[in-house]
């Protein structure tokens, strides 16, 4: 370049590169695979960006909107940034609440292009199943039938139906075992 007084700059130099293929969907190891578990644990995401022109692995996101389009903090609606992710295998930071929930995560390269989401299933439960015994015993002497409500630790010489309910909140049922003693 030449300003109007006659000086005249060095010349320049540079590169411009671009990058127009997205990073490889991630692949997501789910130490639970997506199913239910009363503990804590992590994602394992790895990908890569590869091609003639890769610009590099620079950010992982997740949401749990399937329809997600704008990065954002609110992950019900956005895709949020894991921080510190600018690598082919990322841990995430550790799911602990309770929740029933699949989360979508993807991957994106230093040219902003990102790759096609892939999701797992976030399924913690940590409440107890609440159990309730209940019953009956039916009672013919004296002519009449009564039916007398049978607790725990109440004596009878008639057999009772007992009843069992569960009551699961999050997972469900998985089994129930008892025992008759007596």
């Amino acid at each position: 370049a030449i300003d109007k007084a006659g000086n005249a700059s060095s010349s320049a130099n540079t590169k411009i590169r671009i990058d127009k293929t997205k990073p490889e969907k991630p692949e997501i190891t789910n130490p639970t695979g997506g199913n239910w578990t009363n503990s804590n644990f992590k994602l394992t995401l790895v990908s890569s960006d590869t091609g003639t022109v890769a610009s590099g692995i620079s950010y992982y996101q997740y949401t749990y909107n399937s329809n997600a389009s704008a990065t954002g903090t609110d992950h019900d609606n956005n895709w949020v940034t894991y921080s510190s992710s600018a690598k082919a295998t990322y841990t995430t930071t550790a799911f602990s609440a309770e929740r029933n929930q699949k989360v979508y995560v993807r991957v994106c390269d230093k040219a902003e292009n990102c790759s096609s989401k892939n999701s797992t299933y976030i399924r913690i439960d940590k409440t107890k199943p609440v159990i309730k015994l209940s019953g009956a015993v039916s009672n013919t002497n004296n002519g009449g039938k009564a039916t007398v409500t049978y607790s725990d630790g109440n004596w009878s010489n008639i057999p009772p139906t007992v009843t069992i309910s569960i009551t699961d909140t999050n997972s469900t049922t998985a089994n129930v075992y008892y025992n008759v003693t007596g």
